[in-house]
């Protein structure tokens, strides 16, 4: 379990900072890190191969939806001071997004870090992720139960408009980076 989420952790992280640093809104702050015994330390480096590493922009086939949508819901949640907020609004009308409200997509990153933590919270040690697997099917589930909201929450024609962002700005600016290969546990 612990492998499973950390890895999973890790390519989110990654992703986000990708993405945040690629839309040039300066939130996150990341040093390399790299495992020693499912402990994170800054001693040792890691060396990812550049074949594994699945490009957006030249491949943004294959980073879905799902991913996407929930690095985008993520990158708008904890926009509670007023600064914040209008950073937001500044990224939107730089974005080209300016005819949305801010308010109600912040409400929305906020649903998705809340409900993902629950989700979080009741999966059993018994069911870890695939290292393959970002999300699990549960996320995936609530990803796009809150993309089917949009048309609700922002209006049909607002909610094409979070779409081609996430698929020709947001996906094309994500990078993932698989994690280290952990070694098998010979002892199971």
């Amino acid at each position: 379990m612990k492998k499973s989420f950390l890895f999973g952790s890790i390519i989110v992280i990654v992703v986000t900072i990708l993405i945040v640093s690629g839309l040039n809104v300066t939130r996150y702050n990341s040093e390399a890190k790299s495992y020693t015994n499912n402990t994170i330390t800054n001693s040792e480096s890691v060396s990812f191969s550049e074949e594994k590493i699945i490009g957006g922009s030249k491949n943004p086939e294959l980073i879905s939806d799902e991913l996407a949508y929930g690095v985008f819901f993520r990158f708008l949640s904890d926009r509670h001071s007023s600064e914040e907020k209008a950073k937001m609004i500044g990224y939107f009308r730089q974005m080209r997004l300016e005819d949305i409200d801010v308010e109600t997509m912040i409400s929305i990153g906020n649903d998705y870090k809340n409900r993902t933590e629950q989700l979080k919270s009741q999966r059993p040690a018994t069911q870890p992720l695939e290292n393959s697997e970002v999300y699990s099917p549960e996320q995936k589930v609530l990803v796009n139960d809150l993309v089917n909201t949009l048309n609700s929450r922002i209006g049909n024609a607002k909610a094409v408009k979070i779409q081609k962002h996430i698929r020709t700005r947001v996906k094309e600016r994500m990078k993932i980076v698989p994690g280290p290969e952990m070694p098998k546990d010979s002892t199971h």
